[in-house]
């Protein structure tokens, strides 16, 4: 007999996954329709602040699925600015997608370390370190995606 849990934990992680993938397209196709062509970056991004508190709160549990919403959102992108998939879309969507994980790798981490998790943020240097913190570290996303 298979062990009911393991299959609802299997299920739930996969559920939640998808989840993840489908708010980070979602809210980054928003956040970009502010952005200017070719639609890379814009200056409100959402995907950026939803993938640092998952990180913050899951680990690196999250990571494939923030590779992977990232992934699709910049093809996306790439194939709305021109209608065609390149070599070079792939290669840009790969790194941005990089770089995410990387962003919330690095901001799950600091917050981690920082405020500690679980957290009430019930101190006020908790709740100011959080927004420092949090500002901060979506420059790191910006200035790789920069560089592209």
């Amino acid at each position: 007999m298979v062990n009911e849990s393991i299959i609802f934990r299997r299920y739930s992680y996969l559920i939640l996954s998808f989840l993840l993938i489908l708010a980070y397209v979602v809210t980054g196709k928003l956040g970009l329709m502010l952005a200017l062509p070719p639609g890379y970056a814009s200056a409100i991004f959402p995907p950026a602040g939803i993938a640092i508190a998952v990180s913050f709160v899951a680990g690196k549990k999250s990571f494939p699925a923030i590779f992977l919403g990232s992934l699709f959102l910049n093809i996306w992108v790439g194939y709305s600015s021109n209608h065609t998939i390149n070599v070079t879309g792939l290669e840009v969507a790969l790194l941005i997608a990089c770089a995410s994980v990387m962003q919330c790798w690095l901001g799950g981490w600091w917050l981690r370390g920082r405020i500690g998790y679980p957290t009430a943020l019930d101190s006020p240097s908790d709740v100011v370190n959080l927004f420092i913190t949090s500002s901060f570290l979506c420059f790191v996303l910006a200035c790789i995606s920069f560089s592209v």
